[in-house]
């Protein structure tokens, strides 16, 4: 009989198991970075034109077409990130909409 090397014996299936039996760490997962719940830089001088207030129990920012309700629009239900309703980019991404004829409601989710 010959003596084997315990590092190199041969397992069930046949192949050389690992000298050592540690397992590695998990992979990490990544950190929520600080752009994930934070608006991003705007330009000097932005403002938004629609309104913060109450529909039943919720918060929600509205903002309308310069010609509403003279002329139909469509309604977009606009919803938000991390950053929610008080987001100013947010905000201005809504009054885009409403420039283009919608009627946005974005609620405080």
């Amino acid at each position: 009989m010959t003596e084997t090397d315990p590092g190199n014996d041969p397992g069930k299936d046949g192949q050389a198991q690992p000298e050592s039996h540690e397992r590695s760490p998990p992979p990490e997962r990544p950190a929520v970075n600080e752009h994930c719940v934070s608006d991003s830089p705007l330009l000097a001088g932005e403002a938004s034109s629609g309104e913060i207030s109450k529909l039943g129990d919720v918060n929600v920012y509205i903002t309308r077409p310069s010609d509403y309700p003279h002329a139909p629009s469509k309604l977009l239900l606009l919803l938000t990130n991390g950053t929610g309703i008080h987001s100013l980019n947010n905000q201005l991404q809504a009054d885009k909409y409403a420039a283009e004829g919608f009627l946005v409601v974005m609620p405080d989710m």
